[in-house]
């Protein structure tokens, strides 16, 4: 079973908007981010931390005319369960995207949304956004997310958008506690320091003792130290494989959505159930063609493996 997952943080001043901006558009070091997937991240409205400041200081009445403890603006971050993001087709990833940024434009209005990203470079990807809180021209944070009764009625519309993709709300009046976004992106970071591989350091290069007269061997120093490794190197291994598919889908996934990006456009003028049974046609074809992709990367991985061993093999007479 997978659920949508939606948290949010409110924002009282414009250190802590530039500071979410920095984070959001990878302007500082992001240990849950892998880099070489940053490219693949995209952003609607602000494409930088000073865009962001600049658009919240045009939306948003000035410090004079504005409480002094109001919510400049609210921060939020929206995905889904892990495993509904391994089975999703492409076409799949791409409806999350709309209903998430509809969920948002429905409850904030367009003009309120400062940024909107788009976050693929992390384990979950997930949208990631900032809205001011604008009600009959005054920041009024209370009127949108004021209150346990609001955040959960905000908690059912996007369980309700996203319910078409199969993913479900959590359990109502549950007594799970609330993950906000730092905590969130907190026990990211703790699975990510499980495959960190330690250095060998010179005191366990050192025999230890077995006995009262005996000591490690050098092959036992050699096993002891295999045994350590074993774990976070079969981790790295399997953790880099997923990173190589992530980007290969990804570079896939960014050419068909540009294909079918007026498509969509087309489709969002016919009836609802016309939209549903053409998305269940598209998904499956997109589905397929995913499937195709992901077999020639591995087709093309293992010619590697098998020439890089060939390699090696001609080079020092044995293979290593």
């Amino acid at each position: 079973m997978s659920y949508v997952i939606m948290r949010m943080k409110k924002l009282k001043t414009r250190a802590s908007v530039a500071s979410s901006g920095r984070h959001n558009f990878r302007e500082r070091e992001t240990p849950n981010a892998d880099e070489s997937l940053t490219i693949t991240n995209s952003h609607e409205k602000a494409q930088n931390t000073n865009d962001l400041m600049h658009r919240l200081t045009m939306n948003i009445p000035t410090p004079k005319n504005r409480r002094k403890n109001a919510v400049l603006a609210v921060e939020y971050m929206i995905t889904a369960s892990p495993e509904w993001w391994q089975s999703a087709t492409p076409m799949q990833k791409i409806e999350f995207e709309q209903k998430a940024k509809r969920f948002l434009t429905e409850t904030y209005g367009e003009k309120n949304i400062i940024q909107f990203s788009i976050h693929r470079d992390e384990k979950t990807p997930h949208v990631s956004a900032i809205v001011t809180p604008m009600f009959e021209n005054k920041l009024n944070a209370r009127h949108f997310c004021g209150g346990r009764a609001k955040l959960a009625e905000q908690q059912d519309r996007i369980a309700e958008l996203m319910s078409e993709l199969g993913l479900e709300r959590g359990i109502r009046g549950s007594k799970a506690k609330h993950k906000t976004i730092q905590q969130f992106y907190s026990e990211i970071q703790k699975n990510d320091r499980d495959t960190t591989v330690q250095a060998v350091t010179a005191d366990e290069l050192k025999p230890k003792k077995t006995g009262f007269l005996h000591s490690e061997t050098v092959e036992g120093v050699a096993q002891r130290i295999n045994n350590r490794l074993r774990a976070p190197v079969k981790a790295l291994r399997a953790r880099s494989k997923q990173l190589n598919e992530v980007e290969y889908e990804n570079k896939s996934l960014r050419s068909e959505r540009r294909a079918i990006e007026p498509y969509l456009q087309i489709m969002s003028t016919l009836p609802k159930k016309m939209q549903n049974d053409l998305l269940k046609q598209l998904g499956q074809i997109s589905k397929n063609y995913r499937q195709q992709q992901l077999d020639e990367y591995e087709k093309k991985r293992k010619q590697r493996e098998l020439e890089r061993a060939q390699r090696s093999k001609d080079r020092h007479g044995f293979e290593r």
